[in-house]
């Protein structure tokens, strides 16, 4: 699954929402959060992980500085 809503709130609700829900195995794809233009994506990440653990992330080398978050185990 793509996430691509730039702010910190929505972000965060997302992750929130479907990070639970994935099967071993399975990602999301964060959109921005290595665009300095849009910090708060990265914040949000910062505060799930702070909440509830590391998150493993991998980062992918686009313009828009997407992450993808697996779920292991």
């Amino acid at each position: 699954m793509s996430i691509d809503v730039d702010l910190y709130t929505p972000m965060l609700n997302a992750i929130e929402y479907f990070y639970p829900r994935l099967t071993a195995g399975g990602y999301l794809m964060l959109h921005d959060y290595n665009h300095a233009d849009f910090r708060g994506v990265k914040q949000a990440v910062a505060d799930y992980e702070a909440k509830h653990g590391k998150l493993a992330k991998v980062p992918v080398p686009d313009q828009g500085g997407t992450i993808v978050i697996t779920k292991v185990g």
